[in-house]
Parts: C-alpha cells; sequence; structure tokens
C-alpha cells in the first residue's frame, strides 16, 4: 500500500486487511521496486514448493495468515477443519492478537467463500444501535440478512448487555430448531 497520509494506526490496519506492505510518500523508487519484487518472490509458485513440505502442500495458505512456524502450521491446519464444516466457531484471544484475520481465513476456505463476510463491532455501538443490527426495525436489515450465504462476526460479544446475549440466544436457538425443521421460512442463513 502506498500513501501520503501514513500514520500508525493507518500502518496497523492497512496489514490486518491484507496489505504486503505500507510505503508513505515521498519514497525511494528503489524501495517500491525492492517492496514488488518481494512480494513476486514470495508469491511465486517455485518460491513455495522450495519450502513445502508433504504436510505443509496439504494446508493451502492464507492470504493473511504467513508463516511456516509450527504454530502457524497448527493455525491453519485448526482453520481448515473448521472451514469444512459449518458449524458456529468461538474465536477467543488477546484484543489484536488476530481472530478477525483468523475468521476471514475461515470464511475464504469454507463453501461460503463467495458470500458476504459481515463483521459487528458491538463495543463501537450504543445497546439501541446494537439491538436494531442484530434483530431490525426502523426499517433496518439485520447484519445476519445482509450476510445471508455469509458469515457473520460479532466483535466483542462480551460487551452486549444480558438484555440483548439473551434476544440474541433465543433468535440463534429459533433459527437452528427452524433449519432442524425444515421450514420453508428458515430465515437467514450465515456462519
Amino acid at each position: 500500500m502506498v500513501t501520503g497520509f501514513g500514520s500508525v494506526e493507518t500502518a496497523v490496519e492497512a496489514m490486518r486487511q491484507g496489505a504486503f506492505d505500507y510505503l508513505t510518500k515521498p519514497f525511494e523508487l528503489d524501495d517500491l521496486q525492492r517492496t514488488v519484487n518481494r512480494a513476486l518472490k514470495i508469491s511465486s509458485p517455485e518460491e513455495s514448493k522450495k519450502t513445502q513440505t508433504p504436510e505443509s502442500a496439504k494446508i493451502r495458505p492464507s492470504r493473511q495468515l504467513i508463516g511456516n512456524s509450527p504454530e502457524v502450521k497448527e493455525i491453519l491446519r485448526v482453520v481448515e477443519k473448521i472451514a469444512d464444516n459449518d458449524s458456529p466457531a468461538l474465536l477467543e484471544g488477546e484484543y489484536g492478537s488476530g481472530k478477525q484475520i483468523v475468521a476471514r481465513a475461515i470464511h475464504d476456505r469454507s463453501r461460503r467463500r463467495d458470500e458476504p463476510f459481515k463483521i459487528l463491532h458491538c463495543s463501537a455501538l450504543p445497546e439501541e444501535l446494537l439491538e436494531a443490527e442484530l434483530f431490525g426495525g426502523d426499517g433496518r436489515e439485520t447484519i445476519f440478512a445482509r450476510a445471508h450465504g455469509g458469515t457473520v462476526v460479532l466483535e466483542e460479544i462480551n460487551v452486549l448487555p444480558v438484555r440483548l446475549q439473551s434476544q440474541l440466544n433465543s433468535f440463534l436457538d429459533e433459527l437452528g430448531t427452524s433449519k432442524l425443521r425444515g421450514g420453508n421460512d428458515q430465515g437467514p442463513d450465515f456462519r
């Protein structure tokens, strides 16, 4: 990513969103060329074959999860396992530990990869807006309806007020029961 208005915050966000590198203007042409060459080398099929073991060949690389350490390989293995089924997943970890990146990797490997990927930051909205996002109201479509066929990530779900947690639990239970009954109006389809 190249920008004329660089800051630490935008650099971190760009890298979290999958940028290979982050250059601020003005920059030297040599720096840009080195960055592009590194990106091309890393993404070349020949280079990736050199470092591939029979076990790692089974694990699809991620555009945002990068590394050859045993820990990264284990994360990729778990991501593959979760992506292969359609069950909900709970990702736990410290702030900034990469839960959103892992959620995106699961989505990108699942049958839902071509469908919407929606994130609701529960700590960023007041209770009334959270309720509208989750359950509709004021003509607002829910995040689940907007993500139909895809994935919903509820970030910092632990900050949801108890009342909304209870409503969400009831909603998800009813949705699951409706799908088991095979009713025509099964509601939104999402993970």
